[in-house]
């Protein structure tokens, strides 16, 4: 059996609306069927192979945390037994085990945002809204963290509000988690500058034939790798479950791209020529 007739036979067995989906871009695009039911064949072949090795990295960082609440909690019942059990070493197996829980609280609470994303089940309330507002709630909770000193935004309210139709609060949770996985967590004293602009539908930065929003957010000694680049760029341009995507902050990236794609906006990372990297998103106002 050919090529061509194994396609056939997939396609056969295609449920009706994909089957004419696709049939429908060959038309557009004015190519065979076959050809257009070959790359999709491998598109889905690619991410289920990324989608594979995503879940094995998953239990890895799933493994990680369950590992530390089971050490110390092994350590304070073995010193209990022994009679060896201080109030300092059970405040240090408490913190530590309160810690771990929180990693996997938070692995657990990206995992299924994420699932949620990606099955529609995260309803998008999209009102006109100013992106300042948005911001002095960021700002006001920076302020309330337990650590005011680590992460600091030099950021100047915009003289005319900036304003576009989008869900406030998934905006919002984007923004702080660019804040916080731009930095290293050993990281201290650090500076990030943010800006929110408009852009005209003539701007060249502005890839919609309408006015947008956009937010940038710059770390000025932050440095990524020419792969981490490269991976970022393209979980972001493409979704998916990537290299990119993978432990902690990568689940949290990938939260930000689903966000910004379910408000047809564009996410993008890149380096600075004066040094550090810049994170930013545009909207459709």
């Amino acid at each position: 059996m050919g090529p061509d007739e194994k396609l056939e036979r997939i396609n056969i067995d295609l449920p009706i609306g994909l089957a004419r989906r696709l049939e429908q871009k060959a038309e557009d695009l004015g190519v065979s069927r076959q050809s257009i039911l070959k790359k999709w064949v491998v598109e889905q072949l690619d991410d289920a192979e990324s989608r594979n090795s995503w879940f094995e990295g998953l239990s890895h960082d799933l493994r990680n945390p369950v590992h530390g609440i089971l050490s110390y909690a092994g350590f304070g019942v073995k010193k209990g037994e022994q009679g060896e059990l201080t109030a300092e070493k059970s405040l240090h197996y408490y913190r530590s085990i309160k810690e771990a829980g929180s990693r996997l609280l938070d692995l657990i609470e990206d995992i299924v945002l994420l699932i949620k994303l990606d099955t529609g089940k995260i309803p998008f309330e999209m009102t006109d809204r100013n992106l300042g507002t948005v911001m002095q709630g960021i700002l006001s909770r920076l302020s309330k963290q337990p650590d005011p000193t680590k992460v600091s935004l030099n950021y100047s309210e915009p003289e005319s509000p900036v304003t576009g139709r989008f869900d406030s609060r998934l905006i919002g949770d984007v923004i702080q988690r660019l804040i916080n996985n731009c930095t290293h967590p050993a990281e201290t004293n650090v500076e990030l500058a943010v800006s929110i602009t408009t852009r005209d539908p003539e701007t060249t930065d502005n890839p919609f034939n309408q006015p947008a929003v956009c937010l940038t957010l710059q770390h000025p000694h932050a440095d990524l790798s020419d792969q981490r680049l490269e991976d970022l760029n393209h979980l972001f341009n493409h979704g998916g479950y990537g290299r990119a995507a993978k432990g902690q902050a990568g689940l949290s990236f990938a939260v930000c791209q689903r966000i910004i794609a379910g408000h047809d906006g564009d996410i993008r990372v890149e380096r600075r020529n004066t040094g550090g990297v810049e994170f930013g998103f545009i909207l459709p106002a």
